[in-house]
This record gives C-alpha cells, structure tokens and sequence, in this order.
C-alpha cells in the first residue's frame, strides 16, 4: 500500500484520511446509444486496515441562473462555434454558473453512490474488488458504473504492479474509448453560484 503517492508533495497516503477528488467525465456519442452525457463525479478515497475505499457520488451540473443541463449548452455550443472557442466559451460558464443535481439512487432521495472496495487476498496473492450500491436498473445507472469500475479496476492494476503511481493516476479514464473527456476540477463558491476549474 505505502506505493501509492498522493498530492503535490508526494507523500504516502495515509491511514484513515479522506482524500478527494473532483471529476467531469462526458461519454462519447455513438450510433449504438447516442448518448453524450457529462457527469460530476464527487469522490473520496480512503486507507484504512490495509484496505482502500473509494466511494463515488454522482450529480448532473446545470446552469444556476437558466438551469440548462450542461449537455445541452455543450451541444449548441460546439454546433456555433469552432472546438477552440466553444471550450473556452464553456471554461468560462463553468466558472461561475452551476449547481449540481443529484441523480438519484433507484426511486431513493439519497444522491447515487457506487463504493468499491480494493483489498489484498493473500490465498490469491493479489487484489480484490468489491462493490456495493449497485443499481443498474437503467443505463444511466449502467453509464455510471462503469466509471466506478473503470476507476477501481485502475487502482487494482496499479496494486498489483511494483510501480509507484500517483492517487490522481486512477482516474484517468481517457483510455476508455466511449469516453469523450475526464477531467480533475476544483469546486469554487465565486460569483453568483458554484464554479468548476479544471485542470
């Protein structure tokens, strides 16, 4: 465990502390689905007892001001203007003029939560995952699962090798070919509502 590195600093990642990470994923469209849904990903990742938690909360950002899925301003966006200006158009909406809506868990009030949990298994002499809050009654809920699957089967791969890795490693999903982008963000209280910057 004491291979994973953490922060700008670099420094192991310690027991019983929550580290978290931001996410903004977008599916990639396709003909099979046409989907092309952005997604916040609000994620806490923990050590604890040689076993290492990552819980996965998922939400739909919309504009505060218009309430207009993020989806949707994307769309006609990139349909007006060239790849360029439109993120930077976009970039600076983000800044300023979102909310985040819960998507809710399977006819539940509660914001939909994925928890994996990675451990070592000495019979086997590797790492094991374990998932829980599992509703896949939708795809939607399948689309979100298989981000928290994506992210934990990373983790274990890395667990599993001898390399060092840094903890952001884990949630890079741009391998994933039906995913468009994932980025890390900073959540900011500017401005008239809630902002995003990503990094």
């Amino acid at each position: 465990m004491n291979r994973i590195v953490v922060g700008i600093d670099n420094e192991p990642i310690k027991e019983n502390k929550n580290y978290y990470i931001n996410l903004l994923v977008k599916k990639r469209e396709n003909n099979n689905n046409g989907r092309g849904a952005t997604y916040s990903i609000a994620c806490i990742v923990s050590l604890s007892n040689g076993k290492i938690k990552i819980i996965c909360r998922y939400y739909k950002v919309y504009s505060f001001t218009n309430n207009i899925p993020l989806d949707y301003i994307n769309n006609i966006l990139t349909k007006k203007f060239p790849l360029g200006v439109s993120d930077n158009i976009l970039n600076s909406y983000l800044n300023d003029d979102v909310y985040f809506k819960s998507i809710q868990e399977c006819e539940n009030s509660n914001t939909l939560k994925i928890e994996s949990i990675i451990h070592f298994c000495e019979k086997e002499k590797s790492n094991k995952i374990h998932h829980t809050n599992i509703c896949l009654k939708s795809i939607l809920f399948k689309d979100v699962y298989q981000f928290s699957s994506n992210i934990s089967k990373k983790l274990k791969k890395y667990l599993d090798s001898d390399d060092f890795f840094h903890i952001n490693d884990i949630f890079n999903l741009h391998d994933d070919d039906d995913i468009e982008y994932c980025n890390i963000h900073k959540i900011i209280n500017e401005g008239i509502a809630w902002g995003i910057i990503l990094s």
